[in-house]
């Protein structure tokens, strides 16, 4: 009877470890749809969602990431040029992005109502930032 309850008693310390660490998922690449070079749209539901970078993709489409809420962090792979319009738009659980050092252009409503996004570094090589590229971000 001892050892039952000895093994039980691991087996619930593990069970309560276990619900307590963070558990992270990747997205697929087939979560990605890319059409030449652009990724169009996004259709997986991963906290951490980092963008293949054998894709080929070199713009980020106009909202392609727009009301995926499930998101917090995303980075974003070199060759990538440009973030189209509205490209992130209403992510409200964003919070961080990594962004390319190749970004040349952010434009207009790229991160509009990211509500949340509180970490992110726009590199050197951004030469335009279009309007409301970052309204109501904090």
């Amino acid at each position: 009877m001892r050892k039952c309850t000895r093994v039980l008693s691991v087996v619930i310390v593990v069970a309560v470890l276990c619900s307590m660490l963070s558990i992270t998922t990747y997205a697929k690449s087939s979560d990605f749809v890319v059409e030449n070079g652009v990724l169009t749209e996004y259709n997986g539901t991963d906290e951490k969602v980092i963008i293949p970078d054998n894709l080929g993709i070199t713009k980020i489409g106009y909202a392609a990431f727009m009301h995926k809420n499930t998101m917090k962090f995303v980075k974003v792979p070199e060759g990538v040029t440009e973030l189209g319009e509205s490209s992130f738009q209403n992510s409200n659980n964003l919070t961080s992005i990594e962004l390319p050092s190749t970004l040349k252009i952010i434009e207009g409503n790229a991160f509009l109502y990211c509500n949340n996004l509180v970490d992110i570094e726009i590199p050197q090589s951004v030469t335009h930032i279009g309007a409301y590229a970052f309204y109501n971000c904090h």
